[in-house]
């Protein structure tokens, strides 16, 4: 009998230590989880990745379903992504462009245009692959932060963009203005002003 009770006790705290064991883990993915998603209120989160929003209904598990699905590797190892990170810097040459040089002007110009284009995220720039691809291409390139691209480089460009829309407008004579106005999930209203006219060439252009 004393056996008996002795065996019970002894599989109680294994059961109890499981469960501890078990809760930590859970508080560390979820955790690990908010790396990949932004959260934008009580309910919802959208993913950092591919900006597709999610509902949080009391977990997290379809937002790691989410990620198994359609970022898999996003949840590499991290002694994996050490060792690119590592590979980068090590090849990395000790001349790298100067702020002021042509060439990394022009690139940044090509990066802050590609992510205006295609609507990619600022933090396209703290992506491991994308790293690892712009380094391939060129070595003496450092990518600039996400911060100066919103804050100064899509400045630039947008003021570079607004001179030229008001030359190509000063030379038409009519136009007719499209105006639309949508919210989006997250309830921030957007209001878009298309200019639509026909050139001395009797080409149809439309400007936004």
């Amino acid at each position: 009998m004393d056996k008996f009770q002795q065996v019970s006790v002894s599989d109680s705290e294994t059961d109890s230590n499981s469960i501890c064991k078990l809760d930590e883990q859970n508080k560390v993915e979820s955790s690990d989880i908010w790396d990949h998603f932004e959260r934008l209120n009580e309910v919802l989160a959208k993913c950092k990745t591919c900006r597709q929003y999610y509902k949080i209904i009391g977990t997290t598990r379809n937002l790691f379903s989410h990620v198994r699905r359609a970022h898999p590797t996003l949840l590499r190892a991290p002694d994996l992504i050490a060792k690119v990170q590592s590979f980068i810097v090590a090849k990395r040459p000790f001349e790298s462009y100067t702020q002021n040089e042509q060439r990394k002007i022009k690139l940044d110009s090509a990066l802050i245009r590609m992510i205006a284009t295609d609507l990619k995220p600022f933090r396209i720039v703290e992506d491991l692959g994308f790293q690892y691809f712009v380094h391939c291409l060129d070595p003496q390139y450092i990518l600039p932060s996400g911060y100066t691209l919103k804050n100064v480089l899509l400045k630039n460009i947008f003021e570079e963009i607004r001179l030229k829309l008001r030359m190509i407008l000063k030379k038409i004579a009519y136009c007719a203005v499209a105006i639309d106005r949508w919210t989006s999930l997250v309830n921030d209203q957007y209001l878009t002003i298309t200019c639509h006219f026909v050139t001395s060439n009797l080409e149809i252009k439309s400007v936004l």
